[in-house]
This record gives structure tokens, sequence and C-alpha cells, in this order.
């Protein structure tokens, strides 16, 4: 999960926004278009059909999904994925408004680094409620952190990645850390896991480890990968629909490892076929739905 925070800081353009203004209500309404509209449409839709299903309604469900964090949205009934929209919503705002204040600060920054050291403290030692936070927002202070770090990387891993010798070495002193770090932390992890929705972290500094060096990884690949023409376009193209595979492809896994577990398949087998299916299967029903509800997946027509 931070690498798409990670993502949304590499991808963010200071110049542009210096023209067109900071926080503006066009960037709000852009958002709220992409982000909070598809997270309830969704919520709603996957609620009801367990409703259905289970043939009970309260109340407290609406409330549940008002509330936006993951334990919430599991409450209601719905797809517990969906905590990441609110979330992402809140921290791309709060890092907007931080870039704002900032924009003519002198040791800009270094400001900018000692607050995304405060939003990492902030997220990573905050209590932890039984029902998470209104919209995921203790998360949101962690992934404000990944967008800045993100954002004061971006250069740096571009420049690195067109240097072979230092690529190399640094992926694999990445790969290693990325190892070492996720097998020293899970003595730590009470759930088997780390979870970012949940802030199960085990070791915190062990998580940070892994998290930033883990993002990385796989940004020091994606731009080498992306040198090839066919394989930039393939995961350019994926990653315009990263939101509609994040609102329909949970239910389909589950359902394809339920099936996999039936029949005996391997698990690195059911993995790897249940998450290309899925995909699949996830973008053939995006296809469809966007042509009579484009505003599910935060757009505004068919092009």
């Amino acid at each position: 999960m931070p690498l798409f925070f990670f993502v949304a800081g590499m991808v963010w353009n200071k110049d542009s926004h210096e023209k067109r203004g900071f926080f503006t209500g066009e960037f709000l309404a852009d958002k709220i278009k992409r982000l909070i509209i598809p997270c309830f449409i969704w919520g709603v839709l996957y609620m009801l059909l367990d409703m259905v299903m289970n043939h009970s309604f309260s109340p407290k469900l609406i409330a549940y999904l008002i509330y936006g964090s993951q334990a919430g949205f599991q409450h209601a009934g719905s797809l517990t994925s969906l905590w990441f929209l609110p979330c992402m919503f809140l921290s791309v705002c709060a890092f907007e408004i931080i870039q704002k204040l900032l924009v003519k600060a002198k040791h800009g920054a270094l400001a900018l680094f000692f607050i995304s050291v405060l939003c990492a403290c902030t997220g990573l030692f905050l209590p932890r409620l039984s029902n998470g936070y209104p919209w995921s927002a203790d998360v949101a202070f962690l992934a404000v952190a990944f967008i800045i770090w993100g954002y004061m990387a971006a250069s740096w891993i571009e420049k690195a990645a067109n240097k072979k010798t230092l690529w190399a070495i640094i992926m694999m002193l990445l790969l290693l850390a990325v190892s070492l770090t996720y097998v020293f932390n899970l003595p730590y992890v009470s759930i088997n896991n780390v979870d970012l929705a949940g802030r199960y972290f085990g070791n915190r500094a062990l998580y940070l480890l892994n998290a930033t060096g883990g993002s990385t990884f796989v940004l020091f690949l994606g731009i080498v990968l992306c040198r090839n023409k066919q394989i930039a376009v393939f995961i350019s193209d994926l990653g315009r629909k990263t939101i509609p595979i994040l609102l329909i492809h949970k239910p389909l896994v589950r359902a394809l490892n339920r099936i996999g577990d039936t029949i005996g398949v391997p698990t690195a087998v059911t993995v790897i076929v249940s998450a290309a299916v899925a995909i699949g299967f996830s973008l053939i029903i995006y296809m469809l739905v966007k042509k009579i509800l484009p505003i599910a997946f935060g757009e505004s027509g068919v092009k």
C-alpha cells in the first residue's frame, strides 16, 4: 500500500500546481469525483448485496459506511478495500495544503522533510481505535509522509535508474533490505502480516525500512521496464485502471481462491492464476459499467 502513496508523490508536479494554484476548488472537485464518489457508490452497492444475501438491515450499516475506515466498511458488510479511497483523498489534500504553505518558504525542502517525519511519527504512534478513525485519518498521516518522500525522491530515483551499475547495486541492496526486514519483522506482527489500514506495523522501524525500500525497489524496476515501449504502454494503461481494479477484484480473488483450495491447486499457482483472472474480469466489468455509469469510476464519460 505505501507504493501507491509514493507514486502519488512522484507524479506530483510543482510547476503545474504553481501555475493553476494550490488546493483550488477545481482540485478539490476533481478529487471528490475521482475518489470519494466511486468509494461510496461501490460501498453502497456491496453493502446492498450483503444485505440481500444475509437478509438483514440496520441503520448502523449506513453510519459505518459513512465512517469510512476499513473496520467501518467491514461492519457495513461492504468492501474493506474501499478504505484506501477516502484515505488517499485526505492525504493528497493535506499534501497540497502543505505545498501551498511552503511555496515561498526559504528552506522549503528542509521544512517539507521535517513535516514528513512529524506526520510519519503521528501515523505510527497514534492510539489505535477498534473501528479505526473516520476516513482512516490516522493512516492518512503516514500516507502524507510517503507522498512527501515519493515527491522528494522522484528526481533521484530517475537519475539513479539511468546508471546501470548504480542501479544494479541499489536493487540488490534494496532486495536484501526488504527480505531481511520482512523476515525479522514477522515475530513482531500479531496478525501474521503487516496491515497499513489497521496500522499493524510490527516493529515500526523495520516497517518503515520495508515500506520505503520495497516501494523504491518497485519504482526502480518500473522505470527500467518502461524503457521498452510495449511494456510501458501496457503498464501505463493498467495504471490508469487502478481504481476500477481496486473496486472490483477482491470478491473475484476470494472466489477463485476458494475454488483453488477446493480442487487442491497449490497455493502459489492459485495466487498467480486468481490475480491474473481477477484483473482480466475486473477490466471487462469496468468496460461494461463505465458505458452506463462512468462516474462510478470517477470518470466523466467515455472518450
